[in-house]
């Protein structure tokens, strides 16, 4: 009895310290995370970073939270930070992605993708960010090419095919821009974008009536644009 009183009375002292590890800190962290409390996690990483500053990951979900709470400079900081501890990830490279895509810095952007795609090439965000940025560049080619990869890899995400047909748009595709739309509002019956947009495109096809029918329906999901084709294209 003394025995295992007296091994007690030495490891209880050393469990406090004992849960104060790299590992501890992130695991807590990644609690808070998921449940929305930024702050703490923020705290929590930042533990886990100055115990263990060569450990990439904990970069990263700071950085994921940084971004969380719109700090987008320093959380680019920290995703730099993962990539010069780990050159090849791709996690890392998408999220840093993101961020520049935010900031309009579209080269940086396509740049971080087509590095991060290029390691993992079945990522459906990774290339709906590409084309995304593709786009904003006006390169419309290579961003169709980026939302059909992300298509592929989700046919059941509205938001690459949407952003296709608008591409498709831009190089004067109209109807293939209405099957895209088409198959967004059979997916979502109340994306009112989709339907706005799918009476653009029938409006530059002369169909005068479909375009005005889209619009008011557009209109009534909320999408308040819609008005004004319908008060100068359909009164």
């Amino acid at each position: 009895m003394k025995t295992l009183t007296s091994l007690l009375l030495i490891i209880l002292p050393l469990l406090p310290y004992a849960a104060n590890t790299p590992d501890s800190y992130f695991q807590s962290g990644m609690t808070k995370y998921q449940a929305k409390d930024y702050k703490g996690a923020l705290d929590d990483f930042s533990k886990a970073i100055e115990a263990a500053p060569k450990e990439a990951k904990y970069y990263l979900y700071r950085g994921l939270v940084k971004a969380q709470l719109s700090d987008n400079i320093s959380a680019i900081r920290d995703y730099n930070k993962a990539i010069e501890l780990k050159p090849d990830y791709a996690e890392a490279l998408a999220q840093r992605a993101k961020i520049k895509f935010e900031l309009k810095d579209f080269d940086g952007a396509t740049e971080d993708c087509n590095e991060a795609l290029s390691d993992d090439a079945n990522n459906s965000t990774d290339n709906l960010v590409l084309g995304m940025a593709y786009f904003e560049k006006q390169n419309y080619g290579e961003s169709m090419k980026a939302f059909s990869e992300a298509i592929k890899l989700d046919p059941y995400n509205t938001e690459p095919l949407f952003k296709r047909g608008k591409a498709k748009m831009e190089l004067n595709d109209y109807l293939g821009a209405i099957k895209d739309f088409n198959i967004v509002i059979k997916l979502d019956s109340e994306y009112g974008n989709a339907y706005l947009q799918r009476g653009i495109a029938k409006s530059f096809l002369g169909d005068k009536a479909g375009s005005c029918i889209d619009w008011s329906l557009a209109g009534e999901l909320g999408t308040a644009e819609a008005y004004d084709y319908i008060k100068s294209k359909c009164n």
